[in-house]
């Protein structure tokens, strides 16, 4: 599974319905500033009204998910 489990919790709900794991790798691209690139694909696609992203807004989320 990619991008899943993320927390101890998920970890022991998918053990309890017998999905046990070998190990669970994490890997972080630690190679650029985060949200850099997002910024920029955003300001290129300023034009399209369709894509509400909003780096800080979402980082400042994940940041109070994750404490």
């Amino acid at each position: 599974m990619i991008g899943f489990p993320r927390t101890e919790l998920q970890i022991n709900k998918i053990k309890d319905y017998g999905i046990n794991f070998d190990r669970i790798i994490y890997l972080n691209d630690t190679s650029e500033e985060p949200g850099v690139e997002i910024k920029k694909r955003v300001a290129a696609n300023s034009k399209n009204k369709d894509i509400a992203f909003d780096w800080e807004k979402e980082n400042e989320s994940v940041q109070k998910v994750v404490a």
